[in-house]
């Protein structure tokens, strides 16, 4: 005859924690000052920044309210965060991006954030922070770190907060979960196909402070160069935009922005 099982009381180790959902009204894409080029900043010429800009291009089209903070061309400060961010941040997402040598710069912008708006919440993305997430939340005041390509990422975890969803261990992202420790979920599934983005949102920045010579037409590389970080991101696969968009946007950066050269910035070795 079996013990009862009220009597054996066996723990039920699900997760009980009721969610709140988080109503987004507003997405703050930030890029990051990248300072410790030094010297060496003046000699480069500052391009738009792409991968901010097709992940804003992308949440814009799922009907988000997206601007975008580039803070190589213009610096922002306490007071531009309060006029954006009202209720305290309540309803708005800064997605944070950086490369190394920005990385210092980020964490002190995103701990400014939470000081300023402590009802926001701060996501970071990019090549740094994809390679050393837990340093995103533990000295840069991220919520969550989106991994690798982040567009369907992105937008799946925007569902989730909005539905009260739990995003623990969710793919795709870093964490912490309710008693603090950092949970890494799997990768995401799948990669988006370049095709199914819209257009290039040009107009969300201030075309007088970059040069526009530069045009990315695919992302990944097949090979695997020892000095190349760009496969933490996109693996060693490749894809390609059709022709046809890329004419399009050629002839936009030529013939009405004036653009008279084109330099091609694709991850491919000898793109």
């Amino acid at each position: 005859m079996g013990v009862p099982r009220s009597i054996l009381r066996i723990p039920d180790f699900r997760r009980r924690v009721k969610l709140s959902k988080y109503q987004i009204d507003r997405l703050i894409f930030v890029t990051a000052q990248n300072f410790f080029l030094g010297h060496f900043k003046e000699f480069l010429q500052e391009s738009v920044p792409f991968g901010v800009g097709y992940m804003a291009a992308y949440m814009r089209d799922q009907g988000e309210n997206v601007r975008i903070w580039d803070l190589n061309v213009r610096s922002r400060a306490a007071n531009d965060i309060a006029e954006a961010t009202p209720n305290d941040g309540e309803g708005t997402v800064f997605g944070i991006s950086c490369l190394t040598a920005g990385a210092s710069q980020a964490h002190q912008f995103a701990k400014l954030i939470k000081e300023i708006a402590p009802k926001s919440r701060i996501v970071y993305g990019g090549i740094h922070p994809t390679a050393l997430p837990e340093e995103a939340i533990e000295v840069g005041s991220a919520d969550v770190v989106v991994k690798a390509e982040g567009e369907e990422t992105l937008k799946e975890l925007f569902r989730r907060w909005r539905e009260g969803e739990d995003i623990v261990g969710m793919a795709g992202i870093v964490c912490r979960d309710d008693t603090g420790k950092i949970i890494h979920g799997p990768p995401a599934p799948g990669l988006i196909d370049l095709n199914d983005f819209p257009a290039f949102p040009y107009d969300l920045f201030d075309l007088s402070k970059y040069h526009l010579g530069m045009v990315l037409t695919s992302r990944g590389c097949p090979f695997d160069c020892i000095f190349c970080s760009q496969q933490m991101v996109t693996g060693r696969r490749f894809r390609y935009r059709h022709e046809q968009s890329v004419v399009d946007e050629l002839e936009f950066l030529i013939r009405d922005c004036g653009q008279p050269s084109i330099y091609f910035i694709d991850d491919m070795f000898n793109a």
